[in-house]
């Protein structure tokens, strides 16, 4: 049951308003159930070529299987793993829904035809013996770890009609001798979906309900709190509304706009209520809409287009973090424009701030006041430390681990348990599409440092025209940028005249992903002009658009600093914090500058004795919104959310300090 307390404002609205909502709220209640949780590993991605030749059954199967089980012998003794192992395989190749089966098996010996598993599966030869003879050969050390004791088996198919394979088969029970655990594509990707729909489940209710507190805190009162809540609340309601309708699905980025759409609402209600304050008191909606209209307009422009500014990589997850984030604040702007002057005036939101928020923006105020006593010392230490960021933006560069993203839990563990071993999940391959067989000789002795087997043993993995596709496993741990020079480094040590295509899914996901993190840099930029330029013409000023460019580029360069320290470059989820964090810094500079307005001059001073309040409630809730975000357990989302609480510390100190200082330095106008 909703509270009185909550209708009696919207029931106050104009005929028409009253419609618009009721309309937007019965249409999103009634789209709710179809939202959907989602976590597909190649929606980051552009699709990729990754062999442009015809492969063979066990390259195919090798590319990137949904199901890859990693199988643990726990017994002392090593003398059932064989038949164990076969016994699972055979059941496998049973599967209707299974294309391919890959593994130890799969490697035959070139006298016999046969798998040296087999001989010992039979009990004609002991399994020791066979584990380490099958490890001994080309590309056994993708399928036999080094202790012999757990081995892989990749099942290839269709995604969706594998859904579930892997579960029928996981059996790591405490008696079970073999333990079986899932780690391909399909656990990785249901392990995060799983995360994501514990996420959001209570993640916005969470940042929403801290936020709340915050300002119940501050105002000495819960009834203001609630009611401030009210707009965001609804904003929130029609953004998911808005993506069930349209088909988009909750993934591991856009997961992140419902906390930034709950508390950027907050932060507009709470700069509402602080001009509200100021109004006559019998000033009616129309009044306080004119008066901060232009101010939320501007800051949900500029957030707005910060988000939207992704809709052109070739990536679906930023494609929809685009969608996602320019609609979400979109219908935010709408909600706080319809609602936001009704709960403002309301007589139970409040007039003044209690005693609680009131002393401590006064010290707050005092402190900063007694600070800018000394501007060019100020101005001094923000320059200083815009060097340290323009150097760490000059030498941090692009990079990422595959791991990063994935959730801690089983399927983490095993896959670690899985690469430490040099097991196969998704190697690289080298394909040899027009060599001689001696050129092949050679090329398989440059990269397995073995001697050559019997062209026999090749078969396997053959191509439909011919070529050989030789696989290469490379660890979890192996950085976008290590990658590339590996694949340098390969095409440099063939031998002269082999011409080689070295393709795999992490090398197509490193090629995918550092340039698109380059171009996220390149689009940030152009926000941030972009931001700097639009501020400028609300002000009827070049130098205020200057001033705001270099005083916003420090929150954006702390993230720079942070991510140069550690882990010494520069994410996926770092630039998306980047971009989304250029448009939200601003807001408060846009509400601080439109406060300082006199007559044709800017008086900073003014306008901080007149926004420090509003802005300092806003950064607490904020702050605490991303705090709640880094409780997450994506290790992405943890990250952006960090890097986006520094950002906005950064940017308070900011707004508070250096802003005013860089006016008092220059003049006001």
């Amino acid at each position: 049951m909703i509270p009185p307390a909550v209708l009696r404002p919207v029931r106050k609205l104009p005929r028409a308003q009253w419609l618009l909502v009721a309309l937007l709220s019965l249409f999103s209640a009634l789209a709710l159930p179809r939202l959907q949780v989602e976590a597909d590993m190649n929606a980051a991605i552009s699709s990729p070529a990754l062999i442009d030749d015809s492969a063979g059954p066990m390259v195919d199967a090798w590319l990137d299987p949904p199901v890859v089980l990693l199988a643990t012998w726990r017994a002392e003794k090593l003398d059932g793993f064989a038949t164990a192992l076969s016994d699972l395989v055979f059941e496998l190749q049973l599967e209707d829904r299974a294309d391919g089966v890959v593994s130890a098996f799969s490697l035959l010996e070139p006298e016999s035809g046969m798998s040296p598993l087999d001989a010992a599966a039979e009990g004609r030869a002991g399994t020791e013996a066979a584990l380490r003879q099958v490890r001994d050969m080309p590309f056994g050390p993708q399928f036999i770890s080094r202790d012999l004791r757990a081995s892989v088996v990749l099942i290839s198919g269709q995604a969706e009609d594998l859904a579930g394979l892997g579960g029928r088969y996981q059996a790591c029970d405490t008696g079970d001798d073999l333990c079986l655990r899932e780690i391909g594509s399909a656990a990785i990707e249901d392990s995060i979906t799983t995360q994501l729909r514990l996420d959001n489940a209570y993640l916005p209710f969470l940042s929403g309900l801290i936020s709340a507190a915050i300002v119940a805190f501050w105002y000495r009162s819960l009834g203001t709190a609630v009611l401030l809540m009210i707009p965001p609340s609804f904003g929130l309601m029609w953004f998911f509304g808005a993506m069930a309708a349209a088909g988009v699905p909750l993934d591991m980025f856009n997961s992140l706009v419902p906390p930034v759409v709950l508390t950027l609402g907050l932060a507009d209600m709470l700069h509402m209520k602080r001009a509200g304050e100021t109004l006559d008191p019998d000033a009616g909606a129309a009044a306080l809409r004119r008066k901060v209209l232009l101010p939320i307009t501007v800051t949900s422009l500029t957030t707005a287009l910060a988000f939207a500014s992704m809709a052109f990589e070739d990536s679906a997850a930023l494609r929809r973090l685009a969608f996602c984030g320019a609609s979400g604040i979109t219908l935010l702007w709408l909600s706080v424009v319809l609602l936001g002057p009704a709960v403002t005036l309301h007589r139970n939101a409040g007039r003044r701030a209690a005693p609680a928020g009131r002393q401590l923006s006064g010290r707050l105020l005092s402190l900063a006041q007694g600070a800018l006593g000394r501007p060019r010392a100020i101005l001094g230490a923000g320059c200083v430390a815009f060097g340290l960021g323009a150097t760490a933006v000059l030498l941090t560069a692009p990079n990422f681990e595959f791991q990063e993203n994935l959730p801690r839990g089983s399927v983490a563990e095993a896959v670690s348990e899985a690469m430490d071993a040099g097991l196969a999940m998704a190697p690289l391959f080298v394909l040899l599409a027009d060599a001689d067989a001696e050129e092949e000789q050679a090329a398989i002795r440059t990269l397995y440092g073995t001697a050559p087997p019997d062209a026999s043993a090749l078969g396997a993995l053959r191509t439909e025209r011919g070529g050989l596709v030789l696989p290469l496993p490379v660890p979890t741990d192996m950085t976008a940028r290590d990658l590339r020079t590996l694949e340098e480094r390969l095409r440099a040590d063939l031998p002269e005249g082999v011409t080689a295509q070295v393709t795999g899914y992490p090398l197509s996901v490193a090629n995918t992903i550092l340039p698109t993190i380059a171009r996220l840099q390149l689009v940030q930029l152009s926000c941030f002009l972009l931001l700097a330029a639009t501020i400028g013409v609300a002000m009827r000023s070049l130098r205020v658009g200057v001033i705001t460019l270099l005083t916003n580029a420090l929150p954006l360069m702390a993230i720079y600093v942070a991510m140069a320290l550690d882990p010494g470059w520069i994410t996926v989820s770092a630039t998306v914090a980047m971009i989304i964090a250029s448009g939200i810094v601003a807001d408060d500079t846009v509400h601080m500058l439109w406060a300082s307005r006199d007559g044709d001059r800017l008086d900073l001073r003014q306008g901080l004795r007149r926004t420090l309040e509003p802005i300092t409630l806003t950064t607490l809730c904020l702050v605490s919104a991303f705090a709640v975000v880094g409780l997450s357990g994506l290790p992405g989302l943890q990250l952006l959310a960090m890097l986006m609480v520094l950002a906005l510390v950064v940017a308070w100190l900011a707004d508070v300090l250096l802003l005013p200082a860089s006016f008092d330095i220059g003049g006001t106008r």
